[in-house]
């Protein structure tokens, strides 16, 4: 049976400023839906506008220089199906005499202050909108998929200084499937907004939804187990980390419990291979302990090179934290295990000399965003000109003093910089940077830069010009046309040839400049110590069993670009900070709704508690307190960053089966 729905009768009626907007004709059927716009225009300031006008709802600051020609927000709930198509036809306009006004732009005057800019706004071009009506995108609110619609009634004809305005307008939206209704409960009245916001608010849990549409974006808990129990783990920096049975004791872990063939370790959703010492008595005992191999919370690797527009910032260090996170677990199937490697040196193949080692140096000293919109730059997400900043440049030179050691000679060593401009009084070529190393008055890098660019040196140098010891990275800042001539320091690199020396027994060896892997050979020097553990870290990583001979260990084995080996002293090993013993709360559980939800520290939880029960109590509505700490172990992996908390209250607001009205932090 084909089911038709008419409502003839208003369904919207809102004002933006003094227009008017009305829906109606509101129709389903089949695979389509259709309604009119009917759109009363208000007053819009012309191009001679006076004082008293500057307060009109029509003026956009963040479309400065274009004409004041506003479009409208439309927002309809749908079924949980994606759009095939949305046509419209207009239906009438009308054609009258107007040249409307020019947007002000906005004028940063200093860090806390904007101000409008009225008089001298440059005059873009229109705005060359081809559809009155577009889709902005979609998204779930309360359980319902809800479709924003772009209306934009106005054209505007420079020739001839024509406004046409539409009045009546018929949209018509197609589903490649037949719209389906569910049987689900209808929700109450007060639980969606009736202001107008959204065009069908009555149809708010009609429409069938398909919850597990609305999950399939989320991957970051697959890989928890809600009845296994973890220990969550930090490290700081790259190197061996050893945890016993006795720490995990110290915790309050009942270790007898435990199968230590079946303990595993998780970075980010994937395992990691371990070592396990004494797991083969299937016993794990107070002295027996995992070994792995742990590293610092890098950025992007693509710090050395600049950002397309509208991606975050490459950063060399992430951009909350450091450390980085492992979860350890047991119970369920065995383990992965790291290769156990004894090297056969007895193999003819060619020997390494040196590795490449990096010399990094940030300061993190402030936050901050450069866009030339202001706007965007106090928006609360990341984009390609906002990060942390060092110290500023201004005309004149910037010195970094960086230290070195067992040098090779006789081969090429590398320096980078990066900068990012705070602006200026021109725009093209604001900015002349060069770089130079030592007291070598030669340039290995010069760049020119625009306003608000970033700037990216880098070049090459004779490792044989490296001192061992204090070296200098020096910058210099050229005067140019540009009165305001500053930029900010993102971070300097040294990468140079070193002899494969170890400092107390410890080394961190990367080998960059090779290209294809092979197999090949290498001698760690400088080993002073009886206890010495190496391992090979990566997607397969190995513990390498080395013989030392004359404080020198030689390792045969196959070696490209990217590999990398952690030294360290067997008798100063590291030990990851534990820092809590958990089970995991289940935040996805559809079961587990609320209408009153309240985020908050594990050192308030107590006190949060005691006001949802009491708001539960007073108001006859279901509460629920959630540990900001469960949000982020269970939507980002146990890294701290507020993104966390965006995804849980998106997956809080598309999926409890009682619809969240209140979120209180």
């Amino acid at each position: 049976m084909k089911l038709v729905l008419l409502l003839s009768y208003l369904l919207l009626f809102f004002a933006n400023g003094n227009s008017q907007i009305k829906v109606t004709e509101y129709k389903i059927n089949s695979g389509k839906m259709t309604f009119r716009v009917n759109f009363q225009a208000g007053n819009l300031p012309d191009i001679s506008f006076n004082e008293n006008q500057r307060s009109s709802p029509y003026f956009d600051e963040t479309l400065g220089g274009q004409l004041v020609l506003p479009e409208f927000d439309l927002f309809l709930i749908i079924p949980d199906q994606d759009t095939r198509s949305v046509n419209g036809t207009v239906i009438s306009q009308k054609t009258e005499s107007f040249s409307p006004a020019i947007n002000p732009g906005a004028v940063k005057k200093s860090d806390s202050l904007a101000i409008l800019n009225w008089e001298s706004v440059i005059k873009k071009s229109p705005r060359n909108t081809i559809d009155y009506i577009s889709v902005a995108g979609s998204f779930h609110y309360r359980g319902n998929k809800v479709l924003h619609l772009i209306f934009a009634p106005y054209r505007y004809d420079k020739a001839d200084s024509k406004l046409r305005t539409v009045i009546d307008y018929d949209v018509e939206i197609s589903f490649p499937s037949v719209i389906e209704f569910s049987d689900a409960r209808l929700i109450r009245k007060d639980d969606f907004p009736q202001d107008g916001l959204i065009l069908n608010p009555e149809y708010a849990g009609k429409f069938a939804v398909n919850r597990n549409h609305i999950e399939s974006n989320d991957t970051t808990g697959n890989w928890i187990n809600y009845n296994a129990a973890y220990v969550k783990l930090s490290v700081g920096r790259d190197a061996i980390y050893q945890l016993t049975g006795q720490d995990l004791i110290n915790r309050g872990v009942q270790i007898s419990a435990i199968n230590p063939a079946q303990l595993r370790l998780i970075n980010r959703g994937e395992e990691v291979p371990v070592y396990v010492h004494g797991e083969t008595d299937g016993i794990f005992d107070p002295a027996d302990y995992i070994e792995f191999v742990g590293s610092m919370n890098y950025g992007s690797p693509l710090y050395r090179s600049m950002n397309p527009p509208n991606t975050e910032y490459y950063s060399y260090f992430d951009l909350y934290t450091d450390s980085s996170f492992y979860w350890l677990t047991w119970g369920g199937a065995n383990g992965l295990r790291a290769e156990l490697y004894r090297p056969d040196n007895s193999v003819n193949t060619p020997a390494i000399d040196y590795y490449t080692q990096v010399n990094h140096y940030e300061a993190d000293l402030w936050l901050a965003g450069f866009s030339s919109d202001i706007f965007r730059n106090e928006s609360p997400f990341w984009f390609e000109k906002k990060s942390w900043w060092g110290n500023p440049i201004f005309v004149g030179k910037q010195t970094l003093n960086v230290t070195a050691s067992d040098v090779f000679p006789g081969s090429t060593a590398k320096i980078f910089a990066k900068y990012q401009s705070l602006g200026g009084s021109v725009t093209t070529d604001a900015h002349n940077l060069v770089i130079r190393f030592n007291d070598d008055p030669a340039v290995v890098d010069s760049q020119k830069g625009n306003a608000l660019d970033q700037i990216f040196l880098s070049g090459s140098v004779s490792s044989d010009s490296i001192k061992t010891g204090t070296n200098r990275i020096i910058t210099e800042n050229l005067q140019t046309a540009n009165t305001a001539n500053i930029l900010y320091n993102d971070w300097w690199e040294i990468e140079y040839p070193r002899r494969i020396k170890a400092v107390n027994d410890s080394l961190v060896i990367r080998f960059n400049q090779l290209s294809a892997s092979d197999l090949r050979n290498f001698t760690i020097t400088g080993l002073t110590g009886d206890s010495v553990m190496i391992w090979k870290s990566g997607e397969s990583p190995k513990k390498i069993y080395g013989q030392k001979i004359n404080g020198e260990i030689k390792i045969t084995d196959s070696v490209g670009a990217g590999s990398k080996y952690i030294v360290n002293n067997g008798l100063r090993i590291l030990k990851p900070k534990i820092n809590y013993v958990k089970t995991f709360n289940n935040l996805r559980d559809l079961q587990k709704d609320a209408d009153y939800l309240i985020i908050t520290d594990n050192k308030l939880f107590e006190a949060a508690s005691e006001h949802a029960s009491y708001i539960q109590q007073s108001e006859n509505i279901k509460t629920k307190v959630v540990d900001v700490n469960d949000i982020i172990d269970e939507f980002n992996y146990g890294y701290h960053n507020p993104e966390a908390v965006r995804s849980y209250l998106n997956h809080a607001v598309n999926s409890l089966i009682t619809d969240t009205q209140f979120e209180n932090f």
